[in-house]
């Protein structure tokens, strides 16, 4: 690329990228960022993977979702206070392995998820280069609370994150006075 001699200073002209470079530059951070967390999550749960005893409340809803392939039915057949979802989302686990690996790599996965979306939120408030660290440190403090495994809120949080990120996202709309469904509906 040529040089331009301006003021006495030689100057390389700035290419501007095309809006697609730029985009598939965009979804390749994001993949990295993904990345990172899917990693992170692991690693940071990798000790309790296969612990039947690592937290009781995890192995009753685990059970439960296996009870329900028999035909029992929540809070007819087997009891717990929590809410349906839950029950509903250790059944699709307990379908795939009756493993308890299994719902522990799934919590993982949501773990990972929230983290990126906290990322996402980080960004989206102005501070792009912190969603990494506040994505981590989610991960990270979250094993201080009995997170490593299928707790509930390991699953709930994703979904409490994405609402936040979808009422930020709409902000301009409610600064205006609009109130969009999917504000509603988080």
């Amino acid at each position: 690329m040529a040089t331009a001699y301006e003021s006495g200073v030689f100057q390389t002209p700035v290419r501007q990228a095309s809006p697609r470079a730029e985009r598939v530059r965009a979804l390749a951070l994001r993949g990295a960022q993904l990345g990172w967390f899917l990693i992170l999550a692991l690693f940071t749960r990798y000790y309790v993977f296969g612990d039947t005893n690592y937290h009781e409340d995890e192995l009753l809803f685990f059970t439960i979702g296996q009870r329900m392939h028999e035909g029992a039915l929540p809070y007819v057949d087997v009891w717990d206070r929590k809410p349906p979802g839950l029950f509903l989302l250790y059944y699709l686990i307990a379908g795939i392995s009756r493993a308890v690996l299994a719902y522990q790599m799934v919590a993982a996965l949501f773990a990972a998820l929230t983290a990126f979306v906290i990322a996402l939120i980080a960004e989206r408030l102005g501070w792009a280069r912190g969603g990494l660290i506040a994505g981590s440190l989610y991960l990270a403090t979250m094993l201080e609370f009995g997170g490593a495994g299928g707790q509930a809120a390991v699953f709930f949080n994703l979904f409490v994150a994405a609402a936040a990120l979808l009422v930020i996202a709409k902000t301009p709309d409610l600064r205006a006075g609009r109130v969009p469904v999917g504000v509603v509906l988080a």
